[in-house]
């Protein structure tokens, strides 16, 4: 009795610590990059994994990707560069094959580039591939090809898919999304964009350079709503002279197809009616989760209209499913958020029970987007900041004219913004312009501004340099830092301590 008594905790643990008998510790839905990066990243975890890798081939995985899009983005810059050749001194002679080749070269990007999602790149050995459609029978059971199969945990990484709204006679007209924008076979000579947001915007000006008259509609007052107004004014000015014809607060009615035009029938705010008609009719909206089919609704896993909703540990609505990526929804649009989504996800997944949670923070997430200029962004708009801290805030404002760099390259027509509180803490950093994405890099949202480039001209840099206006905007806040005992106090200490 004594003895049974003695060795009670130990039972107690054993049968705490009991191995259930699943087919696999973990089962990853969907091929794509962020299944990819979650299926490597549990590999470490010496887990029994399996990836589902769904109906679509892996090139066409890369085709719903970013890659097209950013090749395309590629080429127009290429052609911008030719015609600006002339204003430099330099006369080219161009032996062109034809706008038509563009699609050719685009697949063979995307062909080339499928290998970077391929299963190749898993590790061999540690996880099994489930080739079909995976359907959830219950929280611990999915259905793939009328197999069942069972986990401990699951990672639901499906991935996104364009929303399409609700229109008038959309489903008679032959519409281009995202996804099917790259089946054609040449540019065409006119197309009508649907979407202010940045694939809109990208799309626009892309296909705008390489000689595609371009209508821009627009549901809000505004390009780019989300980033900051002063820059998206400029950024509106410049497509304007580039030639995009740009039409705010239209509400799109009806579609009408009539020989080898569409014609798209709208509204303004004021009611005043409108008619525009090109060759090709494209919706450039947010990309919205794709769950058809996984049957979570019947499970309990909770969703939104753009998709899965997830807490700060990429956990769903159902403690042993976890999901990450466009699944979720764009909450980051144009970051690589998908991977590090991803690595938590399957963090959290797979570790031992003494190991910490991974938590997602977004503080320093940052987009970049291929307008008619640059812009990268990270942090706190000004009208964001504004609402949050009032008039309490230090603003630095640099043209490109001011700074060698942009004398160089004769890339003039930018400005740099920054974006700090009273006490020196860097809140945003807007750039529009030449390096706008190697600027918005160099910094950190959430420190102090003027410490994160106090050793700047020590460091042995290319010069002169674009982070030449970090550096200009730093020292200026340094100077600007109100003049408190706290603030006192931490100059000095960052004086004698790196902070």
């Amino acid at each position: 009795m004594k003895i049974a008594t003695y060795f009670m905790p130990y039972f107690f643990f054993c049968a705490m610590m009991q191995v259930h008998s699943y087919d696999y510790d973990l089962i990853i839905i969907g091929a794509g990059a962020s299944g990819t990066i979650a299926a490597q990243y549990a590999s470490h975890y010496n887990k029994r994994i399996a990836i589902v890798t769904g109906s679509k081939s892996i090139t066409k995985h890369a085709l719903c990707s970013d890659i097209p899009l950013k090749t395309l983005i590629n080429i127009a810059q290429v052609s911008i560069i030719i015609d600006k050749a002339f204003e430099l001194g330099v006369q080219i002679d161009t032996k062109t094959k034809g706008f038509d080749y563009i699609f050719d070269h685009i697949r063979q990007v995307v062909a080339n580039s499928a290998y970077l999602y391929s299963a190749k790149h898993l590790p061999d050995g540690n996880i099994t591939l489930l080739a079909g459609n995976a359907h959830f029978i219950d929280t611990r059971t999915v259905s793939i090809n009328n197999e069942l199969f069972t986990a401990d945990k699951f990672i639901i990484a499906t991935g996104g898919e364009p929303y399409v709204p609700l229109i008038k006679n959309i489903e008679k007209i032959p519409y281009l999304t995202e996804d099917t924008f790259f089946n054609l076979t040449k540019l065409p000579k006119s197309i009508i964009i649907a979407g202010e947001g940045p694939l809109g915007i990208e799309m626009a000006t892309a296909l705008n350079r390489l000689g595609v008259e371009v209508t821009l509609l627009t549901k809000h007052g505004l390009i780019l709503p989300k980033y900051d107004f002063e820059l998206i004014e400029m950024q509106h000015q410049l497509m304007k002279m580039e030639g995009i014809n740009i039409h705010y607060n239209m509400r799109i009615k009806d579609l009408e197809q009539q020989k080898a035009s569409i014609k798209t029938f709208c509204r303004d705010t004021y009611a005043k009616e409108y008619v525009f008609s090109a060759e090709k009719f494209m919706l450039a909206l947010n990309r919205i989760g794709r769950t058809k089919g996984l049957n979570i609704e019947s499970i309990g896993i909770n969703t939104y209209r753009d998709g899965i909703i997830v807490n700060n540990k990429m956990q769903t609505s159902i403690p042993n499913i976890y999901a990450c990526g466009n699944v979720i929804g764009q909450l980051f649009t144009l970051s690589r958020v998908g991977y590090y989504q991803a690595q938590i996800a399957a963090h959290n997944a797979c570790k031992a029970f003494w190991q910490k949670d991974a938590i997602a923070n977004y503080s320093n997430t940052s987009s970049f987007i291929y307008a008619a200029r640059p812009l990268g962004a990270t942090g706190l708009t000004e009208q964001d900041a504004r609402k949050k801290y009032g008039k309490k805030l230090l603003i630095y404002r640099f043209s490109y004219e001011s700074f060698t760099r942009a004398q160089i390259d004769n890339t003039t027509d930018g400005i740099a913004k920054f974006i700090c509180d009273t006490s020196g803490t860097l809140l945003g950093v807007h750039v529009l312009g030449a390096a706008a994405d190697k600027i918005i890099d160099s910094v950190r949202i959430g420190q102090n501004f003027p410490s994160q480039f106090a050793d700047y001209l020590l460091e042995l840099r290319t010069s002169p340099n674009y982070l030449d206006l970090v550096w200009e905007a730093s020292k200026r806040t340094e100077s600007d830092i109100e003049r408190n005992i706290f603030n006192t106090i931490m100059q000095y200490i960052r004086k004698i301590i790196p902070i």
